[in-house]
């Protein structure tokens, strides 16, 4: 299997960005990538966080970040934010 099909895979399982290889299979090949897929997913929060901050207060930025993260994840592993 190639690694971009990994990879799309692992994104696809990750987030909620449609990748065309949405399938199991491609996300258990591609695990492998979840670390930069993570850091990838934390670079987009924190790119968000940082700009809502120049505009928003603190709080409200915060909560901003947070359901903007919850919301390109897919709610992936909210009990572990609970």
């Amino acid at each position: 299997m190639s690694a971009l099909k990994e990879f799309k895979g692992a994104v696809a399982f990750l987030t909620i960005f449609p990748t065309g290889e949405a399938s199991l299979k491609n996300a258990i090949e591609g695990m492998h990538y979840f670390p930069i897929v993570g850091a990838l997913i934390g670079f987009m929060a924190g790119v968000f966080g940082y700009l809502m901050l120049r505009i928003l207060p603190s709080l409200l930025a915060s909560a901003f970040t947070i359901g903007f993260l919850l919301l390109i994840t897919g709610l992936h592993h909210i009990d572990g934010l609970a």
